[in-house]
C-alpha cells in the first residue's frame, strides 16, 4: 500500500467514526450531500499539494467549510498547509456569497498608483473620490504588486439599500495577509489569485467590525478566520521585533532576491515574520521595493547573528 492509499484509508476511517458521522449528519441533510462531502474529503487527503497536512486537520477544515456552506472551489474557499496542519482560507467570492446570505451586498475596488483617489473627513462624514485609470493592469500580478495602494470596500444592506464605504490602505491589508493561513503555504492562493485575495482580506477586515447577527454563517466565518490568524499571530508575538539596524542591513539582500523574481510582497512579509516581528514602517519599506514577482521562501536572517 503506497502513501496516498494509506492516507485515503486513514481518512475513510475518520469519516466513519461515530462522532464524525454525527457531525456530518448535523451539517448535511441528504445522502447526495453526504456522498459529495465524503468524495471531497477523500480528494483533499489524496491531493498532492496537501500531502504534508495531517488528515484530521484536513477533515476539520472540510467540516468548517460545510458548516459555512462554503464550496472549496471557484475562489470561494481554499485549504492550505501551514506547519503540517491544514487551515481554511476564505476567498473573495466566499465572503461575497456569505455576506449576501446575511443580507448584504459587498464589493471591493483596488486603488492603484495611476488612479485618481482622494479621501476627506472622518466618521460618518468620510467622502471618497475615486476614478480608476483605464491604463491599470489588474490582471498582471507583477504590475499590481508594484502599484497597489489600498482597497475601497462598499457594503450595501440589501433590505434598506443603506450603503457605506471604507478605505483600507495596503499596509493594513498586507499585515492581515502576513498572519493569514495561505500567505506562507507551499501552494499559496496569493501566487495565482493575488487580486482576489487582497479583496478577500479587505472585505474580511470591514465585515469583522460590523454588527452581524451571531447566528449568521457570516459571523461564524469571521470567527473561523480570526481563529487561524490568531494562531499565526501568537507565533509572531513570541519573536522579537526586528531592529531597524538589522532591517536596513538586510534590505539590499531582499531587494536583490526580488529582482531575481523569486517571491511576492505578501510571501516576503509572511516569511520574514517567521524570523522576527516587523513594524508598520518596515512593512511599508518592503512594499516600496520596486520589482516584485512570484516566490517560494525567503530567509529573513537571525537577529542573534
Amino acid at each position: 500500500m503506497n502513501q496516498l492509499e494509506k492516507r485515503q484509508e486513514t481518512m475513510m476511517e475518520l469519516i466513519e467514526s461515530p462522532s464524525i458521522k454525527d457531525t456530518i449528519l448535523s451539517l448535511l441533510h441528504t445522502q447526495k450531500e453526504i456522498g459529495a462531502f465524503k468524495q471531497a474529503v477523500i480528494a483533499l487527503a489524496t491531493n498532492d499539494q496537501l500531502k504534508k497536512a495531517e488528515t484530521d486537520s484536513l477533515l476539520h477544515c472540510a467540516l468548517e467549510a460545510a458548516s459555512l456552506g462554503l464550496p472549496l472551489r471557484a475562489g470561494q474557499g481554499y485549504v492550505v498547509v501551514y506547519k503540517g496542519k491544514a487551515q481554511l482560507d476564505i476567498g473573495y467570492k466566499g465572503w461575497q456569497m456569505m455576506a449576501k446570505r446575511a443580507g448584504y451586498s459587498v464589493m471591493a475596488d483596488p486603488v492603484t498608483t495611476p488612479d485618481h483617489f482622494t479621501i476627506e473627513g472622518y466618521g460618518h462624514n468620510v467622502k471618497i473620490d475615486f476614478q480608476p485609470n483605464t491604463s491599470r493592469m489588474l490582471h498582471d500580478d507583477k504590475w499590481l504588486k508594484d502599484n497597489f495602494k489600498g482597497m475601497i470596500v462598499s457594503v450595501r444592506e440589501i433590505e434598506t439599500e443603506l450603503e457605506t464605504s471604507e478605505y483600507i490602505d495596503a499596509g493594513m491589508i498586507y499585515k492581515i495577509i502576513g498572519s493569514s493561513p495561505g500567505a506562507g503555504s507551499d501552494y499559496s492562493p496569493y501566487k495565482n489569485w493575488l487580486l482576489q485575495m487582497l479583496k478577500a482580506k479587505a472585505i474580511k477586515y470591514v465585515i469583522s467590525k460590523m454588527p452581524i447577527d451571531v447566528t449568521s454563517s457570516l459571523n461564524e466565518a469571521v470567527e473561523i478566520s480570526n481563529k487561524y490568524e490568531t494562531v499565526n499571530q501568537q507565533e509572531h508575538k513570541q519573536k522579537e521585533v526586528m531592529s531597524d539596524e538589522r532591517f536596513n542591513q538586510l534590505l539590499p539582500q531582499w531587494r536583490q532576491v526580488i529582482e531575481d523574481e523569486r517571491f511576492t510582497v505578501s510571501q516576503l512579509i509572511a516569511n520574514l515574520n517567521k524570523k522576527a516581528e516587523l513594524t508598520a514602517q518596515q512593512i511599508e519599506k518592503i512594499m516600496n521595493l520596486t520589482i516584485i514577482d512570484s516566490v517560494a521562501v525567503v530567509d529573513g536572517g537571525d537577529q542573534n547573528d
